[in-house]
């Protein structure tokens, strides 16, 4: 960015997730909502490993973070497609929640070196 040129992150919504506190750079965790749907575990969930990123380098060494809501199983098609919120008014929601910022637990996970903060 120092340089000129433009920073962005893309994760998947559970990779960077504000309705929850849970850490770990482990991406195989599942989603209890979808149980009573899926034939078999969905196991490629994750819980928020891209805010160390945030934590680490701040928001601010990014342009841009475009959260991909269309994961497989997200939190977000549960909500929309399966509780038949309003779309809208999800996402107005979730962009409330993303930029009031949360607390994220990296203390879960003593190795990466960060205290749980607010990203």
């Amino acid at each position: 960015k120092a340089e000129g040129y433009i920073t962005s992150l893309a994760p998947m919504e559970s990779y960077l997730d504000p309705t929850t506190s849970d850490f770990s750079r482990a991406l195989t965790f599942e989603d209890p909502q979808y149980h009573h749907i899926l034939p078999a575990p969905f196991k490629y969930h994750g819980h928020n490993c891209y805010a160390y990123l945030l934590a680490k380098y701040g928001s601010s060494s990014y342009d841009l973070i475009f959260v991909q809501l269309y994961e497989s199983y997200s939190k977000a098609a549960y909500a929309i497609e399966t509780r038949h919120k309003d779309a809208a008014a999800y996402l107005a929601h979730l962009l409330d929640l993303y930029s009031q910022g949360w607390l994220v637990n990296f203390d879960q996970d003593p190795t990466v070196g960060i205290h749980s903060q607010i990203v």
